[in-house]
């Protein structure tokens, strides 16, 4: 079996047999196993060039100010890097600074050429080490940092957002209600702009071109509810300037409530005439950066086959590495937990918190989804993750 390539650090080794169940066995808790030692993945001789930082003057303009830029580059690698350029893009405008040898370990200040003329509203900020790609570094995959500035009022978030019906489509532009009937089933009155598209038919998609670099797509969207409530699963296509990146995972598990009363306790599992609470999001990291412009496709192929797909919105963004463990924390895999195996952690979530004798545990997810065992009754999703990179846990 070939995992492939993996990022420096320790990792925990599982194995699990029949993970979607499909044997009748007479004991179901007992398909997995976790290694007693962990794969220590070492780092690679060679220069390895990321960007930490990067420092705006002043640090918070003002509508029409003229903005320079410094970038903190570092060299997480075991030798020096050899002279480049980093890059930095804002707001349609492109800027370089010249980036000397940096020493293994070492970080350089970086001042970028060139200034920007501060618009109102929030703008991100992408910064790029070795741009020209002249250093032969053991990682070409984590060159880029964005973030967001806000000038004037408003939210500095590190996402960019597009939605559906903004952008090109093949399927079904869906409107609001004009009444908007209270209790009223209207996927579009539940939508950011009030408007969505829908897939029904094999071929149908929703595209964009995105405007900043990305690794990572988060989809909000609404897939059908199981016919006696508790949610389905499906895929949708994800492609990448024509060519396949991989499937996005649905779900309405967390969604699709259904009653004619806000009051949430009012409300329930059970299929009726009148639903709510419709959407859900998907995420997935993509495993490598795509460029500004890439022309993303959220499509529906033959083997997505969903009743329909909703596609409200979707968001792109420049995650950077999953943190490494805080000094002091604990996996919650030393506690039998198993990422990716679909079985019950409860036992093994509980072992974790109850370790600590003030009931209290500093936790860090392993590198993947764990099962909690009991359902919360409204569908709420669960609570962020303190580790996941990105906007969405």
């Amino acid at each position: 079996m070939n995992v492939g390539r993996r990022a420096q650090g320790s990792y925990t080794v599982s194995a699990v047999v029949d993970p979607t169940d499909t044997v009748p066995e007479q004991d179901d808790t007992n398909n997995s196993r976790t290694a007693t030692g962990k794969l220590t993945v070492a780092q690679s001789p060679g220069p390895d060039l990321e960007v930490r930082n990067i420092r705006t003057d002043p640090a918070s303009p003002a509508t029409g100010a003229s903005v320079s830029f410094t970038v903190s580059v570092h060299n997480r690698g075991t030798s020096a890097a050899t002279g480049s350029v980093t890059r930095l893009t804002v707001g349609g405008r492109t800027l370089d600074g010249t980036t000397g040898t940096v020493a293994a370990g070492a970080t350089a200040e970086v001042a970028i050429g060139g200034t920007w003329t501060a618009t109102g509203g929030a703008s991100i900020l992408t910064a790029t080490a070795d741009a020209t790609d002249t250093v032969d570094e053991t990682n070409e995959n984590n060159n880029i940092l964005t973030r967001s500035i806000v000038v004037g009022r408003g939210a500095a978030v590190p996402y960019t957002e597009y939605e559906a019906e903004d952008g090109s489509y093949r399927g079904t532009l869906l409107t609001a209600d004009a009444e908007r009937t209270f209790g009223h089933t209207n996927f579009a009155t539940e939508s950011s702009g009030r408007a969505s598209v829908r897939l029904e038919s094999t071929g149908q998609y929703v595209q964009f071109s995105s405007t900043n670099p990305a690794n990572s797509v988060v989809v909000r969207n609404s897939v059908p509810d199981a016919p006696q409530g508790g949610g389905t699963e499906t895929t949708l296509s994800l492609y990448a300037d024509g060519k396949f990146v991989r499937k996005i995972g649905l779900s309405s598990k967390h969604s699709w409530l259904y009653g004619t009363t806000d009051d949430p306790e009012g409300l329930t599992n059970t299929p009726g005439r009148d639903a709510r609470r419709l959407f859900d999001e998907s995420h997935a990291l993509l495993g490598t950066t795509y460029p500004a412009g890439t022309v993303f496709r959220l499509q529906r192929d033959a083997d997505d086959n969903a009743a329909f797909h909703i596609v409200d919105l979707v968001d792109l963004e420049q995650v950077a590495p999953a943190a490494a463990k805080p000094a002091g924390c604990v996996s919650i895999t030393e506690y039998g937990a198993v990422p990716n195996d679909g079985i019950d952690d409860t036992d093994a979530l509980q072992r974790a918190v109850t370790a600590d004798q003030t009931g209290r545990i500093d936790c860090v997810d392993p590198a993947g989804p764990v099962a909690p065992g009991a359902e919360d009754p409204h569908r709420r999703p669960p609570e962020p993750r303190p580790v996941q990179p990105g906007r969405h846990p």
